[in-house]
Parts: structure tokens; C-alpha cells; sequence
């Protein structure tokens, strides 16, 4: 018989060594709304989870250059996770 190699196996056989992406939740609070706030860019970080580290400098000027002649069209979501800071969600 042949032996599965990594299909059908489940999530976890795939996601073995690759880190804990476990969250505590009862140190975790947050009461979802559908508030629109505008927050300065300052106190923007990064979702701990974004896969892209480093981004192409030109594309990045592109977008800057996109946002400010047509400003943003869908809001991003964000979390606060101190005074004066939150992290993105999505966006």
C-alpha cells in the first residue's frame, strides 16, 4: 500500500515546526464596531500576522502616490492595542 505523503493528512501535518499562531483570548479583549475613526498614520503598526515583510520600494511609492490622488476606497481594520496604537487587521 502506498503511504500518503502530506494529502489528506490535515492542517496540522502541513503546519508541523512552523510556530504557534495560538492566541490567549481571556487576555485578549475587544468589542467589535462598525465605528469609522480617522487615526494618524503614527499610530499605526503592522498585523503581527502581515506575510509581507518587505515591500518593493517602487510599488510602495505607487501606492502612496495612488492613495493620495484618489484617497482610500474601502477602510482598513484596525485594533487597538494601547493608547495611541493600533494594529492593522485588514487593509
Amino acid at each position: 500500500m502506498v503511504k500518503k505523503r502530506g494529502l489528506n493528512r490535515g492542517l496540522q501535518a502541513l503546519l508541523q515546526g512552523a510556530g504557534s499562531l495560538d492566541m490567549d483570548l481571556d487576555q485578549t479583549t475587544w468589542e467589535p464596531t462598525e465605528e469609522l475613526k480617522h487615526l494618524p498614520v503614527e499610530w499605526l503598526q503592522r498585523g503581527i500576522y502581515q506575510p509581507r515583510r518587505d515591500l518593493d520600494q517602487e510599488a510602495l511609492e505607487e501606492l502612496a502616490l495612488s492613495v493620495r490622488e484618489h484617497g482610500i476606497m474601502q477602510p482598513i481594520v484596525v485594533r487597538s492595542i494601547g493608547v495611541d496604537k493600533y494594529e492593522i487587521i485588514a487593509g
